[in-house]
């Protein structure tokens, strides 16, 4: 899935900012040598996996979840340790997860908690805070607080059971844990009891998504937050003020540590093992002469990743055949298919709060048709897309892979016999994007030379759209995307060396290989998942 604009032209700053940056984390955590899956073995097997609303990542997870997030604190709390200014004697840093969303009275969409938040706490809970105090004055030491929906009998009852103040602390490792309605009370004794006055304090709060507004998962946090302020600006003078600290901890996201790295391999495993079924689906209901849908494949997605061990999909299909393929996020997905139609898929599965992100183009039927300007068009792209993957190196950056892609692709335009003169018009977007917790992970960051740790997508595409008289009316109403996901292994400490890992090459994409596994009909997978790789 991507953005339908080049790298560069939305990098803007956030809107509506009431905190000032400070400087990046640094990220001495990245990829290590874990247990893992040789890629292209073949799709993750099924799991039988229980979870609930309130926990909805998969219980063998939950532990290592816990104890990197700590580690992710100390981390934290270290950094402003040592970037410490003179005089100061303490820093307070707040962030805070999502809320449940509604679409209409009381239907909810699926819960999704903030990134931020999940990094730093791995609870998969609603409506919660969490202040960090570094003491300057006893070497840094960390007291983190949790703020959260107390149990009760009523939630119990209608939402099951919550991680309450107990759990905070006991489970999740906070130092202490009040109700939120203790959130404004505390942080207000907190700053009045400083030995220094605030002139000795440094203040940091999280920048909501959307600055905070209706639409934003934060919202109820924000407002409350938003509240805090303004009781602050009534208590003192001059009122106290925050710096935002996301884009510190976005920096630190950027270089995945090994249990971010396992996640993002079952996910994009899972997701793989998905799109294969899709592919193989499609072609069985037709040979079974069953009207097939883009929809049809969308929901057998969701189904497949469901079976193999996922949680959800990543994000809304798309699906789209023949013209409908130009229209980069096209997820109406309520067109037949037949036989001779080329479809575009672009789906991922979410797994333990990380997703994957993949793309796959090919025949309905299970059959190119040799010769046709639909094969050319899907052969030019995949040989740039694999081109551009054996291109990455150490020190280049995602922008030097969209000029890589945007070179090869006009070699390819001339070879069919268009002009690349229009090549903004037939490849309109940027080359891939970094993942993670985020489909679009970290995007502030994306200007950073590659290195170890990283986790990126490669999705180069054409599209001819049918109004567009540019090209030959042959290929007119042919679009063609293919995107793997591509981890960037630590081969020594040491170095910024890397060994560029294809995650989802178990998904077929080339030609003959395509073919092959469409003809062998539908196939399942009934072998738990191996959770023992998921451990620190």
């Amino acid at each position: 899935m991507l953005n339908i604009v080049r790298q560069g032209s939305h990098r803007a700053a956030m809107a509506g900012s009431l905190l000032r940056s400070v400087p990046a984390i640094a990220n001495a955590a990245t990829s290590a040598a874990v247990p893992r899956r040789v890629p292209g073995a073949g799709p993750a097997p099924a799991a039988s996996i229980t979870s609930s609303a309130s926990l909805p990542v998969p219980q063998p997870l939950l532990s290592p979840w816990i104890v990197a997030a700590g580690k992710r604190r100390s981390q934290v709390a270290d950094y402003f340790y040592q970037s410490r200014q003179p005089g100061t004697d303490k820093a307070i840093i707040v962030f805070y997860g999502s809320s449940l969303m509604h679409s209409a009275g009381p239907v909810f969409h699926p819960f999704s908690q903030d990134p931020t938040f999940l990094y730093l706490t791995g609870m998969f809970a609603p409506d919660c805070l969490v202040a960090l105090e570094v003491d300057f004055t006893q070497e840094g030491k960390l007291t983190s607080t949790a703020f959260m929906p107390p149990r009760d009998s009523h939630s119990t009852l209608w939402e099951g059971e919550r991680i309450g103040l107990e759990g905070a602390r006991e489970d999740y490792g906070f130092d202490q844990a009040l109700p939120v309605t203790e959130f404004i009370p505390y942080m207000t004794r907190l700053l009045s009891d400083a030995p220094g006055g605030l002139k000795s304090l440094m203040l940091y709060m999280q920048q909501p998504d959307h600055a905070g507004g209706a639409g934003s998962p934060q919202a109820k946090n924000y407002e409350l937050v938003s509240s805090l302020l303004l009781s602050l600006e009534t208590k003192f003078s001059p009122a106290p003020q925050f710096f935002n600290v996301s884009p510190a901890i976005e920096r630190l996201r950027v270089n995945k540590d090994p249990l971010e790295r396992t996640l993002i391999e079952e996910a994009c495993f899972i997701g793989g093992a998905a799109m294969r079924d899709v592919m193989k689906f499609g072609a069985d209901r037709l040979r079974a002469g069953r009207p097939l849908y883009e929809r049809h494949l969308a929901t057998q997605m969701l189904h497949s990743a469901a079976l193999n061990g996922g949680e959800t999909l990543s994000y809304v299909p798309v699906v789209a055949a023949n013209g409908r393929s130009c229209v980069i996020h096209n997820v109406r997905n309520d067109q037949p298919l037949k036989d001779t139609d080329m479809v575009l898929m672009d789906a991922g599965a979410f797994f333990g709060g990380y997703r994957s992100d993949i793309t796959r183009t090919w025949p309905v039927g299970g059959r190119f048709v040799r010769g046709s300007p639909q094969l050319d068009v899907y052969q030019a792209v995949l040989e740039v897309q694999e081109k551009v993957i054996e291109s990455i190196s150490p020190g280049m950056k995602m922008r030097d892979l969209l000029e890589t892609s945007t070179t090869l692709l006009s070699e390819q335009l001339v070879q069919l016999g268009i002009s690349p003169r229009h090549i903004d018009q037939y490849y309109p977007h940027d080359i891939g994007h970094f993942l993670g917790l985020d489909l679009h992970d970290t995007p502030k960051y994306q200007h950073l030379p590659l290195q170890p740790g990283m986790c990126l997508t490669i999705e180069p595409g054409l599209y001819f759209r049918d109004d567009d008289h540019t090209v030959p009316e042959a290929f007119r109403g042919i679009g063609v995307r293919i995107e793997d996901n591509i981890f960037l292994d630590e081969v020594d400490q040491s170095t910024q060396d890397f060994t560029v890992t294809n995650l989802t090459a178990g998904v077929p994409k080339r030609v003959e290989d395509i073919e092959r596994h469409i003809a062998e009909g539908v196939y399942s997978y009934d072998e738990p998942i191996d959770t023992d790789a998921c451990s620190l």
